[in-house]
């Protein structure tokens, strides 16, 4: 499935009016974009965090 990003003025009338009219044909779907806390929190549930005992082992990991 491919995607598409529009970027437009919100407080355009005939922008909002295209997008909604688009919108309503079915074809096309809205996605809600997630904030930054929202994907941290769930890489966190996802197990896609790492932890160290110390910032040395967080260096050393990292050098390698």
């Amino acid at each position: 499935m491919a995607e598409i990003k529009l970027t437009y003025d919100s407080r355009n009338k005939i922008a909002k009016n295209a997008l909604r009219f688009i919108l309503s044909l079915g074809v096309f779907k809205e996605v809600p974009l997630k904030t930054p806390i929202e994907l941290s929190l769930e890489e966190a549930k996802n197990g896609k965090v790492n932890t160290y005992e110390t910032v040395d082992a967080f260096f050393e990991k990292m050098s390698k």
